[in-house]
């Protein structure tokens, strides 16, 4: 079963996002041999080299992939970003993806960090 689960922390300055858990990449990412999927809200995740978003703030978020050193990098979206909005479709991508091809329980996609201060 293939699974995706995602950490963001909130911080006065940007939001701080994290692959927790991805149990398939490159290749294996998907059921057909292909290292994205494209969510039905036109968002991709895509599992190619490592964790990373695009400058220009894309329908797009990279994972895990053949990078596997940086595995565990923390990627920063700018608060200015639209950032609720792209976390929105990232979201729905994230936990179509793990209806699609395992992973039945939406609660365990993403988790929000409560900041202590």
């Amino acid at each position: 079963m293939r699974h995706i689960k995602l950490e963001v922390l909130t911080t006065e300055w940007c939001r701080l996002l994290r692959v927790v858990e991805q149990t398939h990449r490159n290749d294996d990412f998907t059921e057909s041999g292909c290292n994205n999927y494209t969510a039905s809200n036109g968002f991709e995740l895509d599992s190619a080299e490592k964790p990373a978003i695009s400058n220009n703030m894309n329908n797009c978020l990279y994972l895990r992939g053949t990078g596997v050193e940086c595995d565990n990098d923390i990627i920063t979206i700018p608060l200015k970003w639209r950032y609720n909005e792209w976390l929105s479709k990232c979201r729905f991508a994230v936990r179509e993806y793990n209806a699609k091809f395992g992973d039945k329980d939406p609660s365990a996609v993403m988790t929000n960090i409560e900041v202590i201060e």
